[in-house]
């Protein structure tokens, strides 16, 4: 897909965004998996439905965090997770939960394998 381009040059995969149009479960590992070594960054929240985004957090949708995680360690991703959630009337809070909640997932579901 990226044919030529610089090594630099990679992809962004965005969960909720993925839900959003209909990629959940093994259709989402799928992309994953095909991303393979140009999967250099994930943004990171969940949805409740596809064709919705509500930038949940973390763990209050329907993402399938085990997989998806068990896609990432079958490429061997090592890129950054950035959290993308709405802040609500209190965003610091929000965000706070949703860091606890992520690190909690990724924990429980990347290293219990």
């Amino acid at each position: 897909m990226l044919g030529d381009t610089s090594p630099a040059a990679g992809l962004c995969l965005d969960v909720g965004h993925a839900i959003f149009n209909g990629y959940t479960g093994a259709r989402l590992c799928s992309e994953v998996r095909a991303a393979g070594g140009l999967l250099l960054s994930t943004h990171v929240h969940d949805s409740d439905r596809v064709g919705a985004d509500p930038h949940l957090i973390p763990g209050d949708g329907i993402a399938d965090w085990w997989a998806f995680f068990s896609a990432l360690t079958d490429i061997v991703y090592r890129g950054p997770f950035i959290l993308e959630v709405d802040g609500g009337a209190n965003p610091l809070e929000r965000l706070t939960t949703a860091r606890s909640r992520f690190l909690r997932l990724l924990h429980d579901n990347a290293f219990s394998r």
